[in-house]
């Protein structure tokens, strides 16, 4: 618990004018993770982020500047990390996506231990429910399958990371049924809903 306070008191590192040709000629050594199989990998360089992705998986430049506005005028800047550029790239002869994202407050969600969650305030329990529906209503859905999907700060509470699914329309994550509530884990995929029960519950439902 100590190191996650410590870690939210360093100052937020200024992010640099991305270099592409120096970050392609030495990607290699910044490579954090191979990302799954919608991405070709996740890395950090000159205190960035960056996601290469298959081009039909990720956000259009203009598609990301538009939610970046959004989200500022939603207020959620400070909890929700949004690409600062997209670059068309050819990886390994495939049309890809090179994402550039500021680094997140925190650490990440599926970092944090079972002791730790049980003393985060009701608060940030309460403000996360309540970002998620904002986003959902303002065309934003959230990826609730993994914890990865996010970061935890003790003075911002939950950040959320990796977004790639903006419709511009309400999302309707959160459902009524038989005089009960539900939601989708991923609008993407709306099968299976899964029965809200409170704030806390629907992080504690996402698989680690």
């Amino acid at each position: 618990m100590d190191q996650i306070k410590h870690f939210d008191k360093l100052e937020k590192p200024k992010e640099p004018e991305f270099d592409k040709d120096s970050f392609i000629d030495n990607m290699d050594k910044y490579r954090l993770e191979n990302a799954g199989s919608r991405n070709f990998g996740i890395f950090k360089y000159q205190n960035q982020i960056i996601k290469i992705a298959k081009k039909e998986k990720s956000f259009k430049k203009e598609t990301a500047q538009e939610l970046r506005e959004v989200i500022k005028s939603l207020g959620l800047a400070e909890r929700v990390v949004i690409p600062t550029d997209i670059i068309d790239l050819e990886y390994n002869g495939i049309p890809s996506s090179l994402v550039v994202m500021p680094i997140a407050f925190g650490i990440q969600a599926d970092k944090l231990p079972g002791d730790f969650i049980d003393n985060i305030p009701p608060k940030h329990f309460d403000q996360f429910e309540k970002d998620i529906r904002l986003l959902s209503d303002s065309g934003v859905a959230i990826d609730l399958t993994k914890r990865s999907n996010f970061f935890y700060s003790t003075t911002k509470g939950f950040v959320f990371i990796d977004i790639d699914v903006y419709t511009k329309k309400p999302t309707n994550k959160f459902i009524e049924k038989d005089g009960k509530q539900f939601y989708y884990e991923f609008e993407r995929f709306p099968y299976f809903p899964k029965e809200y029960t409170s704030a806390k519950d629907l992080f504690l439902n996402i698989s680690k």
